[in-house]
């Protein structure tokens, strides 16, 4: 698995809206580099203006992060040094940079959809139908399936994750005696709803010798997302290694006692390849064999 981390800080944070606008004046066309700063000021009716020297950085960011390529397959490592040149290059986008332009794309919906008259509507005919009756079974803004976690200070753990996964708060309600009841995070595409300990109702936070759920967090570069947390606060309990069903994989505690599991894909194996990898595991790990890092 390539790594860039000597470069890229946070690759699994939002991408920044200049390579935001950038990646979308490739989508579906090669560009050169001079071509691409005046796509991004069209694209973007004139909010994004990039001089030549922003854009040659900028583009050769991206070239290492991983989100566009040239054309003619150059070292994405090899820095070039002249900013001219850079924006004769011809580039395209990655599959990295699509799958980036698509999380951003959903994350800008999501949080859109908390702020704006959209959001608004959805919640007036939730409400409409409650009154008759017929509440909305499934929805749109949630996934099927999403944890719903209990912390022992639901405004500090908000805090770490607003600073170890890039968080963003949607929405936080408090009881009379100040203690949250529920506190929305959106991490990635996903929510994450938290709240404060009631012990009457017998929610508590996980003690130390235990937990009941892991959290799993799949991010771009899950070395980087490693670091970050544990500078954040975090226990380190698993450091990243490449795992047999195709994952860089790697665990920490948060401050508050949940578990998580950090992974990016970096490969797909077949059923047969990842049943053959997982024997071979267990025979080299014997000790791990009925206690698997997952």
């Amino acid at each position: 698995m390539t790594q860039f981390n000597e470069v890229v800080e946070h690759p699994e944070a939002p991408i920044r809206p200049t390579v935001y606008a950038l990646l979308v004046a490739l989508t579906g066309q090669q560009r050169k580099g001079h071509e691409l700063g005046q796509a991004a000021a069209s694209t973007t009716g004139g909010v994004v203006q990039l001089g030549p020297g922003t854009l040659y950085r900028t583009l050769q960011r991206m070239r290492v992060e991983g989100l566009i390529e040239e054309v003619d397959g150059q070292d994405p490592k090899k820095a070039h040094t002249d900013p001219q040149t850079e924006g004769l290059r011809d580039y395209r986008i990655t599959d990295a940079g699509r799958r980036a332009l698509e999380a951003m794309a959903s994350r800008m919906s999501v949080l859109t959809d908390s702020a704006t008259s959209k959001g608004v509507k959805a919640r007036r005919e939730a409400a409409a139908a409650r009154k008759n009756g017929k509440p909305a079974p499934l929805p749109e803004e949630f996934n099927s399936v999403l944890p719903h976690i209990i912390v022992s200070d639901a405004a500090a753990a908000a805090d770490f994750y607003k600073k170890a996964f890039d968080a963003d708060e949607l929405y936080r309600d408090s009881g009379p005696d100040g203690r949250i009841w529920h506190l929305e995070l959106l991490i990635g595409n996903t929510r994450l709803p938290l709240s404060d300990e009631f012990a009457g109702m017998r929610l508590v936070s996980p003690s130390r010798e235990g937990n009941s759920v892991i959290l799993h967090h799949y991010v771009v570069d899950a070395d980087a997302t490693f670091k970050r947390a544990v500078a954040a606060g975090a226990q380190p309990l698993l450091e990243p290694n490449d795992g047999y069903w195709g994952d860089r994989y790697a665990q920490i505690q948060d401050p508050f006692g949940h578990r998580w599991a950090i992974a990016s894909r970096f490969a797909d194996p077949s059923p047969a390849e990842e049943r053959g990898e997982a024997n071979k595991f267990r025979k080299e790990n014997p000790d791990l064999a009925l206690e698997p890092p997952m």
